[in-house]
């Protein structure tokens, strides 16, 4: 009863409206945005349309009405925008095998999987779920009949209770399953911005590996905005950047996001994976943030109880990247901007533009090392090994010390400027777009 109870709130919600459109009328889902400051709901009365989604992630909601009545819609004076709703699919491909690399880093805190569903029948994931949702139907009980998400799941915080070798990045972690795609992985923007705002409210990290493809990746979509408002909150939200490479400017929403953590795909930390979607966005800022190991990944297979499939792809990135930051966490009072900058620090470059690896590649080792200010202590430590006998730096270590400095900072400017040039011939975007800042100093969260 209590799931009939669910369903039948759920259809109430689809069907408050001002007024029932009939089933004759051609109708589809849009995607209305506004400026709450000025917007009265009361305008929209004189309209029909029936209510999906009222959404408090964004001044916005999803409804369902004709195009004529969409495009009137549009013309009111708060109202921003009225677009239809936009697919989402699954950047994921069959794998080959296990190329990945990894181990037990115990990680903490709670994870949202926006997906297909997470198959907690799994013996890796049994003990892991600790929560269901369904944004399609209104269900607790969803299931994962794909296994995209239970893929992603595993990767993120998998017991390897099955296979030892396939343990996720942080099985201390604790997974929210929210399914916002259908069972052939294909989906709407609006059920994802909806599972957004829900994992934003009981989640401390979540994981979206999948992508839509927009006008314009500068940010400024629905999908995007939500995004953005969750990290606002503090929840540090992990985007797969899209297997639309190796072009540039091929980044798909939400990556697009200012401050999502986009993740692209490495191959055995050597390069940047050919599929990886690459950068700048359209307003010319900096995608993807860092890449993680993303071909040939073997995690947990939904319908079996110990089966293992192997896949590739952006989506096969962003939960190592989710579980690297769930390793951070164990770390108290720790705010996104500090594991931003944990990981950017630490990263190892792959010698590829900047526009493939962004800051490089994570080194989940180094990165918790330096949240935990293991890092420094290790510097001084070296450092105490070229004192001289009265504990002093000798003058000749100062002057090496200076100089490698000073050559340090060269080769930065000189990579700089060489990637700038590189970018002008291969990209047409207007590069006095790209701020200083983007360069020199990232944008903090």
């Amino acid at each position: 009863m209590k799931k009939v109870a669910i369903f039948l709130a759920f259809l109430m919600l689809v069907s408050a409206g001002t007024a029932q459109l009939t089933d004759s009328e051609d109708t589809e889902t849009y995607i209305v945005t506004y400026d709450s400051s000025e917007f009265d709901e009361s305008a929209l009365n004189q309209f029909e349309y029936e209510t999906v989604f009222d959404y408090t992630i964004i001044d916005g909601k999803a409804l369902r009405t004709n195009p004529t009545t969409a495009s009137n819609m549009e013309s009111l004076d708060s109202v921003e925008s009225v677009q239809p709703d936009i697919p989402v699919f699954l950047p994921v491909m069959d794998g080959d095998g296990d190329d990945s690399d990894r181990k037990n880093y115990g990680g903490s805190g709670t994870v949202a999987i926006l997906d297909t569903g997470v198959d907690d029948d799994h013996v890796d994931l049994e003990e892991q779920v600790i929560s269901h949702r369904d944004m399609r139907s209104g269900s607790n009980d969803p299931e994962d009949r794909h296994g995209h998400g239970t893929h992603v799941g595993s990767i993120v915080a998998g017991t390897g209770e099955g296979n030892s070798e396939y343990v996720g990045v942080a099985p201390e972690a604790r997974l929210r399953n929210y399914k916002v795609l259908d069972d052939t992985g294909g989906g709407d923007m609006s059920v994802v911005i909806k599972g957004v705002e829900e994992a934003s409210e009981d989640s401390d990290i979540m994981v979206l590996s999948l992508g839509a493809k927009v006008d314009e990746c500068d940010g400024t979509d629905p999908l995007s905005r939500a995004v953005d408002n969750a990290a606002e909150k503090g929840v540090a939200v992990v985007v797969a950047a899209g297997n639309e490479g190796p072009d540039g400017q091929t980044v798909t929403a939400p990556g697009c996001a200012e401050k999502a953590f986009t993740v692209g795909s490495s191959h055995m930390k050597e390069d940047v994976s050919d599929f990886s979607s690459r950068g700048p966005t359209d307003d010319g800022r900096l995608k993807p943030d860092m890449v993680a190991q993303g071909e040939n990944i073997m995690a947990a297979e939904a319908q079996t109880r110990d089966g293992y499939t192997s896949k590739s792809g952006t989506s096969m990135s962003a939960p190592y990247m989710a579980g690297a930051v769930a390793v951070l966490m164990e770390e108290e009072d720790t705010t996104n901007s500090e594991y931003y900058e944990a990981m950017t620090e630490t990263a190892f470059t792959l010698d590829e533009d900047q526009y493939a690896e962004g800051d490089g590649n994570i080194d989940i080792e180094s990165a918790r090392e330096y949240v935990s200010g293991e890092e420094s202590n290790q510097g001084a430590s070296t450092g105490d090994n070229n004192k001289g006998d009265s504990g002093d730096q000798t003058e000749s270590d100062s002057v090496i010390e200076k100089m490698e400095t000073e050559n340090s900072v060269l080769r930065k400017v000189l990579d700089i400027i060489q990637n700038r040039q590189m970018m002008a011939r291969e990209y047409p975007v207007d590069l006095n777009r790209i701020k200083s800042n983007v360069v020199f100093k990232k944008w903090k969260r």
